[in-house]
């Protein structure tokens, strides 16, 4: 299993490339210490308030999503984009590769329908946010070593 810490260490917190654009996503992969399966994940929207039209509209998104599922978190009101995939010696770089590519993809396509039509922020626009208040002096800049 080098070879999948070795793209870990290179896929972790890197921009994604989703077809002719770079995705506006972050996505997180985790693999057990026993290593029989790799789950890969992105947060959609964050601060979003769970109401009945959006819980539909989840569920319905995964009954026809060829992989992967939508889910809520309370903590933080968030919803995720899941989708696990076997490991142990079946997994190779491609198809974990292919499956953090496909996961990015749909974070891409729903994050922003979903903050439009539901309320909440992107990854995006929390990130802009961040960078924001960062540089204007409102977050707390970490003292050297």
């Amino acid at each position: 299993m080098t070879w999948l810490r070795a793209l870990l260490l290179v896929c972790l917190g890197a921009p994604v490339i989703a077809g002719p654009a770079l995705a506006d996503v972050l996505v997180g992969v985790a693999v057990p210490a026993r290593g029989d399966y790799a789950g890969v994940g992105a947060d959609i929207v964050r601060g979003v308030k769970l109401a009945t039209d959006l819980s539909r509209k989840l569920l319905e998104m995964n009954g026809i999503l060829r992989f992967g599922a939508f889910a809520y978190v309370p903590e933080g009101s968030v919803i995720l984009f899941l989708h696990s995939i076997l490991g142990g010696h079946t997994l190779d770089p491609e198809e974990l590769v292919a499956t953090v590519r496909d996961v990015a993809l749909v974070a891409d396509e729903y994050d922003d329908r979903i903050a439009t039509k539901f309320g909440g922020q992107t990854m995006q626009e929390l990130l802009e946010e961040s960078v924001l208040t960062h540089m204007q002096g409102g977050a707390k800049t970490p003292e050297p070593f």
